[in-house]
């Protein structure tokens, strides 16, 4: 039997034929992101129902939605990126404000990679089991887990637009991912070397080269490529930001005299070349570039122990991945693969008027 005209909603189609509101809303205006065998079914039932296409806008607005959110494990690393990240996201929550939403937020402290991964796939099961329909996901991921993975592709399969932040992994289902420009950070960096320090014969570069959490570090790879093309003779010493030998090998490396530039891929690595720079009163031997702005790497570039800061803007990373997901489940828009946050060149002159800028 026809429900009455103009009183059947998005979220009535989709609880007939165990969808969500948005993916209706995709497969009545035509949109991606849908099957042709489940566009088909939603115009189907929706002609069976008597929906009123004309409302539609009105009542995408007062769909109430369920938004899962997924961030790593809230420890002391967290405060160098993942923090940052976790800012701009609220920023971006608190935008959707006129919207009636359910956030179901994961974000842990006091545990391990590995437990948390294990404490999210259940809880997420958990929801699941219980007739929790989840419409959209933001999912900053470190580390791969079966189960977990296993439910986000399900969402994927069930055409939930997934939003990936800042790194991704070939096993993880996603529609966006909003992230940085890290491999034209590392060729900048490069270039900077080239441009304003003197000639280079050996680099020292603290890198993030463990890629078994976060995916590969493409800030190091454009740098690499960079320095080798304007400087075919350079000789690179290189090490992990995690090394148990980090600061016996930066010290041994800083004392060799052939060294003459030095660069940081992360903001961990650069905090810690910066403290050792400026312990040994070494900032008028070296040209140093670090990556990421936070207060350490400030008071570092105003002391001139840091000549330059790319900073690659995670706090509008968290922000943007909030906006493309309303984008896609309010206003229909299509996702966009990937989304590159322009990174952001700081020196002493400009550093105290960017903060918050998130346009």
């Amino acid at each position: 039997m026809q429900m009455s005209k103009g009183k059947v909603s998005l979220k009535d189609i989709a609880k007939k034929i165990n969808t969500t509101p948005a993916t209706v809303s995709r497969a009545l205006n035509n949109r991606p992101g849908v099957s042709e065998e489940l566009r088909n079914k939603i115009i189907e039932v929706a002609n069976e129902m008597g929906y009123v296409p004309n409302v539609m806008a009105r009542e995408i607005r007062a769909e109430k939605r369920n938004i899962l959110v997924l961030f790593p494990v809230k420890d002391y690393n967290a405060s160098f990126y993942t923090d940052l990240l976790w800012k701009g996201y609220e920023k971006g929550k608190s935008e959707q404000s006129m919207h009636e939403v359910d956030w179901y937020e994961f974000y842990l402290e006091g545990e391990d990679l590995t437990h948390s991964n294990e404490i999210k796939a259940e809880k997420l099961q958990e929801y699941i089991n219980a007739g929790v329909k989840f419409d959209g996901v933001i999912i900053y991921q470190a580390g791969y887990h079966k189960q977990l993975f296993s439910l986000i592709e399900k969402l994927d399969r069930e055409n939930v637009p997934i939003i990936a932040i800042h790194k991704t992994m070939d096993e993880l289902k996603y529609t966006s991912l909003i992230t940085d420009d890290s491999y034209t950070i590392g060729k900048l960096a490069a270039e900077m070397l080239h441009k304003f320090g003197k000639k280079q014969k050996q680099i020292l570069l603290v890198e993030n080269s463990e890629d078994a959490l976060f995916g590969k570090d493409e800030t190091s790879q454009g740098f690499q490529e960079e320095i080798t093309r304007l400087f075919p003779d350079i000789i690179i010493k290189k090490i992990d930001q995690f090394s148990p030998d980090l600061l016996d090998f930066s010290t041994s490396v800083l004392n060799d005299e052939n060294t003459t530039g030095l660069f940081a891929t992360t903001a961990r690595a650069g905090i810690f070349l910066s403290k050792l720079v400026e312990i040994n009163e070494w900032q008028d031997r070296f040209f140093l570039i670090t990556t990421g702005l936070n207060y350490n790497s400030k008071q570092a570039l105003k002391k001139g122990v840091v000549k330059c800061i790319l900073d690659n803007h995670p706090e509008r990373e968290g922000v943007e991945a909030v906006r493309e997901l309303f984008n896609i489940l309010v206003f229909n828009n299509e996702p966009i693969k990937e989304k590159k946050i322009p990174l952001r060149i700081l020196f002493e002159s400009n550093i105290d008027n960017i903060d918050g800028n998130y346009e």
